[in-house]
């Protein structure tokens, strides 16, 4: 799942935000710009459930083929209407990433306000990773569910209600979280490696701007990257980070989308790799590649660019934020705090 990235530097007379403060700005606007994400690539994300899943339910004569013999194109015309059924469940996925971002970022702040008030002294990074993970961690009881039925309602040209109904009846509640052992490892191994990159990009591009503050005394302080460079970084790493884990991506979502009746089911993320090499070969997990990083990689730039301008923009408007900005082409409020985003 895409992070909140954003390091900030505040002005010298900047008020602190409140972990209500906090809270509400990453409700809002984790809440937005999730929708707008999915919005955008609500198609590509399509694509790739259907290149990742070993078969499909548009068609009883695909289900007696290997994934690796229906071409794209074949499965997606089995669906009557190629650029329509790239468009199944749109109005669920952009209106269920209302809430599932919202939390998530929500979550992610406050966990961000209060853990270096618990664990003083260790890294602004290693801080950032263990929000990260935390946050998904409150998050999988909706984000899973959401997940699940938008994986279900892009296969099939099924309504949010239909699909609800048949996980319940085929699986119950449980059924909503499937897969959620390998959602876990996915995110738990994506995320962190996320950020690192991106941590590490952003040190990169801004070096000089790092050597001139630490010339002035501030070797301390927090940088905000441009929305362009963020976008860029931020895209590059999830492309990485997305390759890296792909393995764990084709695992999670066959799990989520099995239903008792798939010609292949997986009771774990071991024995999905395990079936999956010895049947299909070692490269079938990274089937999907190119259109998962694609996905996330855009998804993560877009991501970290709107949460960083909608965040500091809210701030200034509701008189919360930084009350200053610097001169230079980072266009970010400057300032002294302990840590920061």
């Amino acid at each position: 799942m895409e992070q909140g990235l954003l390091r900030r530097m505040q002005s010298t007379d900047a008020p602190e935000l409140s972990l209500r403060e906090r809270v509400g700005l990453g409700l809002a606007c984790g809440g937005v710009s999730g929708m707008v994400v999915r919005t955008i690539l609500h198609p590509i994300d399509t694509i790739r459930v259907l290149q990742t899943v070993s078969t499909t339910d548009t068609s009883v004569s695909l289900l007696s083929k290997s994934v690796a013999e229906v071409p794209l194109m074949q499965r997606l015309r089995a669906a009557a209407a190629p650029i329509r059924s790239l468009y199944r469940g749109f109005g669920f996925a952009v209106f269920g990433s209302l809430p599932v971002y919202g939390v998530y970022f929500g979550a992610y702040e406050a966990f961000r306000a209060r853990l270096p008030e618990l664990f003083p002294g260790h890294s602004s990074s290693l801080m950032q990773i263990s929000s990260g993970f935390l946050a998904e961690c409150c998050t999988v009881v909706i984000w899973s569910p959401w997940e699940v039925v938008r994986q279900r309602m892009q296969l099939a040209s099924s309504s949010f209600q239909q699909t609800l109904r048949e996980i319940l009846n085929e699986s119950g509640v449980r059924g909503l979280y499937g897969g959620i052992g390998a959602y876990m490892a996915l995110w738990g191994i994506w995320s962190p490696l996320m950020f690192v990159i991106y941590e590490q990009g952003i040190e990169c591009a801004y070096w000089k701007q790092r050597r001139e503050l630490a010339a002035n005394g501030r070797a301390n302080a927090l940088i905000t990257p441009s929305l362009g460079m963020s976008f860029l970084i931020g895209s590059f790493a999830g492309s990485v980070a997305s390759v890296i884990t792909s393995p764990l991506d084709i695992i999670k979502t066959r799990m989520q989308t099995q239903t008792p009746t798939s010609l292949t089911r997986y009771t774990s993320v071991l024995h999905g790799l395990l079936e999956v090499t010895r049947h299909e070969g070692l490269w079938a997990l990274y089937r999907g590649t190119t259109a998962r990083a694609l996905n996330s990689g855009l998804s993560s730039g877009l991501i970290m660019g709107m949460y960083g301008v909608m965040r500091a923009s809210l701030t200034k408007r509701l008189g919360i934020g930084p009350a200053e900005r610097p001169k230079g082409p980072m266009a970010a409020e400057v300032g002294r705090r302990g840590t920061g985003r």
